[in-house]
């Protein structure tokens, strides 16, 4: 028997009798939820690791145009180093990598940008490596 989330009264049926209200969420209710949401972010976690760690396929390096450089301070101050550049891929206008320091210090916008991309064993693309040339 469920109880109400309202007002507290068992019941057998969909909606509580005295006040219409839904039944309470169990215990075991949300931890079987829990259990669903946990498998399915293990697996997507293998899936991803798994695609670049059995990635045996060639690099293929993609030249493409810097458009802008960001910097932006995080938490407790922390720098973060973004580069926009013309997309390769189809439908997609730009693309956004994370870079380390020295390699946001060393890319212009005079010079183009050469990222490694991988096919993954998966068949999910993947980038090693973002390069000013």
């Amino acid at each position: 028997m469920a109880a109400c989330a309202t007002c507290g009264t068992e019941f057998a049926v969909r909606l509580c009798p005295n006040c219409g209200g839904a039944p309470a969420v169990t215990n075991r209710k949300i931890n079987q939820a829990l259990v669903k949401y946990c498998a399915v972010t293990v697996f997507l976690a293998l899936f991803i690791a798994g695609n670049g760690a059995l990635d045996q396929s060639p690099v293929t390096p993609v030249r493409t145009t810097l458009i802008s450089k960001q910097v932006t301070v995080g938490r407790y101050g922390r720098l973060s180093y973004t580069l926009r550049v013309r997309s390769w891929r189809a439908g997609r206008a730009t693309e956004d990598f994370n870079v380390s320091g020295r390699t946001y210090r060393t890319t212009s916008t005079e010079k183009a940008v050469v990222v490694e991309i991988h096919r993954g064993r998966l068949g999910l693309p993947w980038y090693s490596g973002v390069f000013s040339e």
